[in-house]
């Protein structure tokens, strides 16, 4: 049923009062006698209702009606209990039929609408005895909730065929109404006559009885009866719906004639749907001759006609099927059509045009309706239709899916007939397919450049333009944005910017202000002054409160506070509007107050802001504040603060620098006890690593007890060199070891840093060390540092170090040394040998600079005297860059280096040895394995051993190379060879040759 019938029904059961009235005094009218008698069973009932006993309330009232059988107010009080017991109706029934009907109200009705909620269907006979307890409007009232409750719960068709043949007398309108109505939506016009007819002539009637009446008439065959209803209508909406039925009417039935006359006055006031248009202007398109032809039918078409007419549909088509479908093919298939004959109509091959034209046009409507998007696909390609309907086609396509298709053949049509519906087919269903933005973007632009104004006025092409910027903004010229923006004012102007399609507009002049923005937002990340401009350029008088807030921002991050404040001020009108900033706007708008020296109001805003607690920006500004108030305390709360939020290199920097500057080792103590994940402690390592090694080693000793930092390779290296530096060389030692332990364990180790902790390790000065070496050669002119003053033709010197765990002094170590020198020509050639014992210090961890105290016993060779001795002996650059250690990361690099020694014997103050050496040179890798090196050299070196001076330049190659792989130290060998021509520029030695060739070499582990 439709919605209107529905309605209709439903106000009419709401007027029914379904409220129980109160039973009031229940022993009024009683005599004094029935009053004693009855009294104790009422109030018995009423004690027996208040704890829910409603089926022993019912015994004590039916007691006291034994008593008086028909006092109302006990019948009522009956009824009631009835009810809430749950009582069958003939039950409740039994008590209310009592009851004079002037006196019921809606309680019977009220029994019936209960029983009837879910639709019964009563017989004649339930209905006449329902009928015989209630009033004739209650009844009607009654017979028309039900019709309802039928339809609700059975459909529309079961309850009209159970209300039709029953009495008038139950029916009101709205029941009335409803068989009408419904009698005509099943195409039973000649049972809907009468009704219809019968609520006409009530005087009830309105615009929508009317028109079915006029409908209905109609289609039974009285045209003229149903014009002169028709002639009545004064809505609009009814009078289309009679006329484009009227007109269907005419067609069907051939009169031609008059279909064309009436189609041509409805299309002057703008009244036929696109398929009637369609109608007349086929009907306009023959002449008269061709008219009269259509007009006349074969016998057979005629009596299906009548069938149809009569109502007997089935007859009809058994009619139809007896008739030539092709002799008046046009006007078979129409009643084929009319009578559902699809499949028959599919079968057939006409021979006429007009007809093959026809079969299509009603298999299309059909296929439509029906949903059978491949059967209309079928028909208009398999019979080279789709060029005459490819508007049928696209559709087609389209609900089955394949968009592409339905986009492609859209588009065709859009580029022959140029009709923007067609364009905006085509670009739903390019947006549908793959690449569907660009793909649409391109039928846009076709368009736009043969009628840009009239897709521009259209609202879909509009709508389809910015939804598409939106997602890709390079696919259409930026003025055709602006274009279609300025019709609808959707798409912000900082699209290009999001879209990092700022390519697009650089550079663009233009006087579109839209476009303007657009180039101001591009620019305000890298010239925000300049944007600002731009941006204030486009305002045409004041600023809304939205474009303050655009100026107010950018002049803020162009630091233009002053400017800034200005536009602030009508951004920001109340605490509300600051409410509603963003956190990044409300971060400007408190930054701005304190760069214009409203620094407590910046503070009181930056107290209250909810903002991110990991935003490091803030924490800054924050601080920043805090050092303008000259508040120390809320700076240092406000840096610990921020680095336990944000972890932040900047603020833990800052906080380390205090910690540092101040020596404030409770605050440093008070970041280690609230570091919860080591970030802060490891950060502050390596902040303070260089300026206070033992603040870095404590913060590295916290954040290692940390698993994430335990496992950290890196860190755990920085924390090993930071011990070593501070003289904890155990520690140091057991650091390397567990990182080169964990760098071991995982698939791919990386070598460079595994490398870098086994040199590392094997560098640590713990335990022993080892060193050999000497030079080969002949009339040598040097003193030799740390052996004697004599010359000869070779030198060897040998020496094993010991570091303590614990030294006495840090960076100390016991050394055990052998030396030996002197000639090759015979035994006697000043050969000696010493045995050296001596305390070694470093006073400066990061530079080779030695003190050595010790005592020098000559084993061999002349004057074996014991002599005590003080030696200072110095790298002076100590500078790895410039060594000749291997490294990763260069194929050759710049060698130099600069010794200096001396040595004082305490027994004889006057004998010393000085010496001094400067190398120069480029180092060559030449392979990996084994770290090889090459390196040419030229040096010069000066001496002097009390008695004699010396100056000598030359010219010398050293390899270098590892050996000995091993787990920690790596390449564990340190070797090298070289050859060297030294040639005397000064010496206070005679009969010495000017030049000579040394062989050089040493080791060391």
């Amino acid at each position: 049923m439709n919605n209107f019938k529905r309605t209709s029904i439903a106000i009419a059961c709401a007027l029914i009062s379904v409220n129980a009235y109160a039973i009031g005094n229940p022993f009024a009218h009683l005599t004094d006698s029935e009053h004693f008698r009855t009294y104790p069973y009422i109030d018995k009932a009423y004690q027996e209702q208040k704890n829910k006993q409603y089926n022993a309330a019912l015994k004590e009232v039916d007691h006291a009606l034994i008593i008086v059988p028909n006092h109302i107010p006990f019948l009522k009080f009956a009824y009631q209990l009835a009810v809430s017991a749950g009582k069958p109706i003939e039950t409740q029934l039994k008590y209310l039929a009592k009851i004079p009907k002037n006196e019921r109200g809606n309680d019977i009705l009220n029994v019936w609408l209960d029983n009837s909620k879910s639709g019964e269907f009563y017989t004649q006979k339930q209905l006449k005895k329902i009928a015989a307890t209630l009033t004739t409007k209650q009844m009607q009232s009654l017979f028309a909730d039900n019709l309802y409750n039928i339809d609700k719960h059975y459909g529309a068709s079961k309850a009209l065929q159970w209300s039709y043949d029953k009495p008038r007398k139950y029916k009101s309108l709205v029941t009335l109404r409803y068989e009408g109505y419904q009698l005509y939506s099943e195409k039973q016009y000649v049972k809907a006559q009468p009704i219809l007819e019968l609520i006409y002539q009530s005087h009830s009637s309105d615009q929508t009885d009317l028109k079915y009446l006029a409908l209905t008439t109609l289609m039974n065959g009285k045209e003229a009866q149903a014009l002169t209803y028709a002639s009545k209508l004064t809505s609009l909406t009814a009078q289309q719906d009679f006329y484009n039925q009227y007109i269907e009417h005419l067609l069907a039935t051939y009169q031609y004639k008059k279909a064309r006359k009436e189609l041509n006055r409805l299309h002057g006031s703008n009244e036929l749907s696109d398929e009637l248009i369609k109608q007349r202007d086929y009907l306009n398109s023959l002449d008269e001759k061709a008219i009269n032809e259509f007009a006349e039918m074969t016998p057979c078409l005629k009596q299906t006609m009548n069938d149809i007419s009569s109502g007997n549909a089935t007859q009809a088509k058994v009619t139809l099927m007896q008739c030539d479908p092709q002799i008046d093919s046009t006007m078979w298939i129409k009643l084929a059509d009319n009578l559902g004959l699809h499949s028959q109509i599919e079968q057939i091959d006409f021979k006429n045009d007009s007809a093959r034209k026809l079969k299509t046009l009603v298999l299309l409507t059909h296929y439509k309706n029906q949903h059978a998007w491949s059967k209309t696909i079928n028909l208009l390609k398999n019979n080279h239709l789709w060029a005459s309907f490819p508007r049928e086609l696209a559709y087609a396509y389209s609900q089955l899916k394949q968009y592409s298709k339905s986009a492609s053949i859209s588009f065709q049509t859009y580029k022959k007939d140029h009709r923007n519906s067609d364009l905006v087919h085509a670009v739903f269903n390019a947006l549908q397919s793959s690449s569907g933005d660009k793909r649409a973007a391109s039928m846009i632009e076709y368009g736009l450049q043969t009628n840009k104004q009239k897709l521009l006025a259209d609202r879909k092409i509009v709508n389809n333009i910015l939804d598409i910027a939106q997602r890709n903004v390079e696919l259409f010229s930026p003025q055709v944005i602006a274009d279609a923006n300025r019709k609808k004012v959707t798409l912000s102007p900082n699209v290009w910017q999001l879209q990092h399609q700022c390519h697009m507009i650089d550079g663009l002049a233009t006087n579109d202000d839209y476009l303007n923005q657009a180039i101001a937002y591009c620019l305000v990340n890298s010239e925000p002054m300049k944007a600002a401009k731009q941006y204030q350029a486009t305002i045409k008088g004041s600023p809304s409160q939205q474009q303050s807030l655009v100026l107010a921002q950018w002049f803020a991050k162009a630091k233009a506070y002053k400017v800034s404040e200005t536009y602030w001020h009508k951004a920001v009108r109340n605490t509300s509007d600051l409410k509603k900033l963003t956190p990044y706007s409300r971060y400007l708008y408190i930054e701005t107050m304190n760069e214009t020296g409203q620094t407590t109001l910046a503070n009181q805003y930056w107290l209250e802001s909810s903002f991110d607690k990991q935003n490091e920006q803030w924490w800054k500004l924050g601080i920043d504040i805090a050092e303008k108030m000259d508040d120390k305390a809320a700076v240092i709360s406000r840096i610990e603060q921020g680095v336990d939020h944000t972890q932040s290199s900047v603020l833990t920097k800052d906080l380390a620098e205090y910690i540092a500057q101040n020596n404030d080792t409770a605050l440093a103590k008070k970041l280690f006890e609230r570091d919860k994940t080591g970030n802060a402690s490891a950060l502050l390592g390596y902040q303070t690593y260089q300026k206070d090694p033992e603040l870095a080693q404590q913060a590295f000793a916290n954040a290692y007890q940390h698993p994430k930092y335990k496992k950290d390779v890196n860190m755990t290296a920085q924390y090993a060199d930071i011990a070593n530096k501070n003289g904890n060389t155990v520690l140091s030692s057991q650091l390397y070891k567990s990182a080169i332990d964990q760098e071991l364990t995982k698939p791919v180790p990386d070598k460079k840093l595994l490398t870098y902790l086994q040199s590392s390790h094997k560098n640590i000065n713990l335990d022993w060390k080892y060193n050999v070496a000497g030079w080969i050669g002949t009339d040598q002119q040097q003193a030799m540092p740390g052996v004697s003053s004599g010359t000869g033709n070779y030198f060897l010197y040998g020496e094993a170090k010991y570091y303590f765990e614990h030294p006495w002094i840090p960076r100390s170590a016991v050394s055990i040394a052998a030396l030996s020198n002197g000639g090759f020509a015979h035994t006697s050639s000043g050969n000696t040998t010493d045995v050296d014992l001596s305390y070694q210090v470093q006073p400066i961890a990061n530079h080779e600079t030695y003190l050595k105290a010790g005592v020098r016993q000559r084993v061999s060779g002349d004057d074996h005297k014991t002599r005590p001795y003080v030696r200072v002996s110095s790298n002076v650059l100590s500078n790895d860059k410039w060594s000749k250690e291997w490294k990763p990361d260069l194929n050759h690099w710049l060698y130099q280096n600069v010794y200096a020694d001396g040595l004082l014997y305490l027994d004889n103050t006057a004998d010393y040895i000085l010496f001094g050496r400067y190398e120069i040179g480029q180092t060559f890798k030449m392979e990996n394995d084994y770290q090889q090196r090459l390196t040419p050299y030229t040096f010069i070196q000066w001496a002097d051993d009390s008695e004699n001076t010396s100056t000598v330049a030359g010219l010398g190659a050293s390899w270098n190379w590892k050996s000995h792989n091993t787990k920690y130290n790596g390449l564990d060998v340190d070797s090298e060879v070289g050859l060297e021509w030294q040639h005397t520029l000064q010496s206070s030695q005679i009969n010495k040759s000017d030049d000579a060739v040394l062989l050089r070499f040493s080791l060391s582990f």
